[in-house]
């Protein structure tokens, strides 16, 4: 539960092409190349997501990160 005053911000490193859906819906599925191409799309986006975020609410804003990435 967050304390009033938080703000909760998230990317979609997947942007909208989860793992499970499409491991479940053909056995085919290429997990390397699944992953190769999710890595790539997040490492692209993850900088200019930080920046719009910073210019949203301060360089001098608190920040922190918590999560673990599995693929």
């Amino acid at each position: 539960m967050l304390s009033p005053g938080f703000t909760v911000l998230g990317l979609d490193y997947f942007f909208g092409d989860p793992v499970l859906e499409s491991y479940l819906s053909d056995q085919t599925w290429d997990k390397t190349a699944w992953s190769t191409k999710a890595k790539r799309q997040a490492a692209e986006a993850t900088p200019r997501w930080i920046d719009a975020v910073r210019e949203i609410y301060g360089a001098n804003a608190k920040y922190s990160t918590i999560g673990m990435l599995v693929v």
